[in-house]
């Protein structure tokens, strides 16, 4: 019995993205209780994704686990640098695209975590993430808000915490990057959009950043500390 699933339609105009639910009673009468809300960011190959994997087997009985949206679509439609088909990464219709499917990915995941008695989300990036790719573009933060339909503060409110993850030194940042072929930019594009990531959640209340230029396992050590006093596990 399929218990879970979305049918997502595209229409001519990209801002009509309709999801349709598979009837389910859980969709139906929806657990109102909200979980907490952990969001990882930060610029490319700071080690978010492997944050996510490590986590996903250590806090397995306590958090949902949600995956980055961008990396899901570039890697599964294989667009790398090389491929005619990258521009539309730098596009509004990609970021408008990332923003819809990534805010029913999370209630979606919300809703499976609740049935199996999760305490919080673990989100690879967020819908805000989206206004980093707008700034990336040439927008600005209002053309985001306007866009959208919402603001920073809104936005915020939608993250209970958010660790940031520094971008690492520079030969080990070239040596990641050289394993992931969706990956595009060069150490100093990647210390730009670290600033642009920064930009844009640095006001958040809860927003704790971590450094990433000595060893990694003092950054995962880091993440896990902040994350284990944050649920009190």
């Amino acid at each position: 019995m399929l218990k879970y699933g979305v049918i997502i339609y595209f229409f001519e105009d990209s801002r009509f993205i309709n999801f349709i639910n598979f009837p389910h009673e859980r969709f139906l009468m929806p657990n109102n209780k909200k979980l907490k809300r952990i969001t990882i960011t930060g610029p490319p190959c700071a080690g978010k994704s492997t944050i996510i994997k490590t986590f996903h087997k250590e806090f397995r009985d306590t958090i949902q686990c949600v995956p980055e949206i961008a990396t899901m679509v570039i890697t599964e439609l294989e667009i790398t640098p090389e491929t005619k088909e990258s521009s539309i990464v730098l596009t509004k219709e990609f970021g408008n695209t990332l923003y819809y499917v990534q805010q029913h990915l999370e209630k979606l995941s919300e809703e499976i975590a609740k049935e199996t008695g999760k305490k919080a989300l673990l989100l690879d990036k967020s819908c805000l993430d989206v206004a980093v790719h707008f700034l990336r573009i040439g927008k600005t933060l209002k053309e985001y808000e306007n866009y959208f339909n919402t603001t920073i503060p809104d936005n915020y409110r939608e993250s209970d915490l958010v660790l940031f993850i520094g971008l690492p030194r520079k030969d080990i940042y070239e040596s990641v990057r050289s394993n992931n072929a969706a990956r595009r930019e060069t150490y100093e594009e990647a210390k730009l959009a670290e600033e642009r990531y920064f930009h844009v959640w640095q006001n958040h209340p809860r927003l704790i950043y971590i450094k990433n230029n000595s060893s990694w396992e003092d950054c995962l050590n880091k993440a896990r500390k902040t994350i284990y006093d944050f649920l009190a596990v």
